[in-house]
C-alpha cells in the first residue's frame, strides 16, 4: 500500500528518483550486457557458459514474481535499496577474478556473480513501481516514467562509447586490465545508485503475498485465454533469444 506523499515531498522525491534514472544504466549496463559477454569469450569461455550468461536475464526474473512473497508487508524503498546495496557489492567481487589462474574457473565464477547479481536485480526492479507510484502520483506518472528510460537510453549510449574508448586502446592498459577498468567503473557507479536510491522516502509497504496468493493466479492463468497468449509467447521468445545470442 503506497503511502501519500505531500506536493512538495512528492518533487523533492521525484529528483531523486530522476538522479537514480540517471545513474542506473551506468552501472548496470558495465556490470551486465555486452563488457561481460566480450569478457567471458576474452577467458575462452564454452558455448554452456556463454548459454547461460545469455539466459540469465530470464531465468532470475522468476525472484520478481516471488517479491511480494519474501518481502511481504516491508516498505517498498528500503526492499530496493538494500537490493542495489547488496547487488552493488557483489559485483565488486567480479574485480578479484584475475587474481584466479584457470581461465575457465573465471569464466563460472563470472557467470556466477552474474546470477547472483541479476538475481538481486529482479527483486529490486519488481519494488521499483510501487516506489515511482508513491513519489509521482497520477498526475505526474507518465511523465515520470518517459523521463526515466530516456535517461537510461542516454546512459547505455554513454556506457557503450565509454566501453568502445577503454576497449580500443587494450592493446596499451592490456586486455584483462582494460576490462577490469570498465568493471571498477561500473562498480562506483552502482554503489552511486545505491546512495541516490537511500535518499528517497518511505513510500508504504508491500502489498502482503503468500504462496497460496500465487497458486491462485496459477489458477487465473489457466482459467483465462488471453493470460495464457502471453505466457506462451514469453516462453518462446525467451529460448529464440538464447538460442538467436
Amino acid at each position: 500500500m503506497s503511502l501519500r506523499l505531500t506536493r512538495p515531498e512528492q518533487l523533492e522525491a521525484q529528483k531523486r528518483y530522476l538522479r537514480y534514472a540517471a545513474l542506473n544504466p551506468l552501472g548496470a549496463n558495465l556490470t551486465i550486457g555486452a563488457v561481460c559477454t566480450l569478457l567471458a569469450l576474452h577467458w575462452g569461455a564454452s558455448n554452456l557458459q556463454m548459454g547461460l550468461l545469455y539466459a540469465a536475464i530470464y531465468l532470475t526474473g522468476i525472484f520478481a514474481v516471488l517479491t511480494p512473497v519474501l518481502f511481504s508487508g516491508q516498505d517498498a524503498t528500503r526492499v530496493t535499496v538494500r537490493s542495489w546495496l547488496v547487488r552493488s557489492l557483489l559485483a565488486g567481487g567480479i574485480l578479484l577474478l584475475p587474481l584466479f589462474s584457470s581461465p575457465s574457473l573465471k569464466s563460472w565464477l563470472l557467470v556466477g556473480f552474474i546470477y547472483v547479481f541479476l538475481s538481486i536485480r529482479a527483486i529490486g526492479v519488481a519494488t521499483l513501481p510501487s516506489v515511482l507510484r508513491a513519489v509521482s502520483g497520477p498526475r505526474d506518472l507518465a511523465t515520470m516514467n518517459a523521463g526515466a528510460w530516456q535517461r537510461w537510453y542516454v546512459g547505455c549510449l554513454i556506457t557503450n562509447l565509454l566501453a568502445w574508448g577503454v576497449l580500443s586502446q587494450r592493446h596499451r592498459l592490456g586486455d584483462e586490465a582494460a576490462f577490469m577498468l570498465l568493471f571498477g567503473i561500473g562498480f562506483a557507479f552502482n554503489l552511486a545508485t545505491s546512495w541516490s536510491l537511500s535518499t528517497l522516502p518511505p513510500t508504504g509497504r508491500l502489498a502482503r503475498g503468500s504462496f497460496d496468493a500465487l497458486r491462485e493466479g496459477y489458477a487465473e492463468l489457466r482459467r483465462t485465454g488471453p493470460f495464457r497468449e502471453v505466457v506462451w509467447v514469453t516462453l518462446l521468445l525467451v529460448p529464440m533469444t538464447i538460442a538467436a545470442g
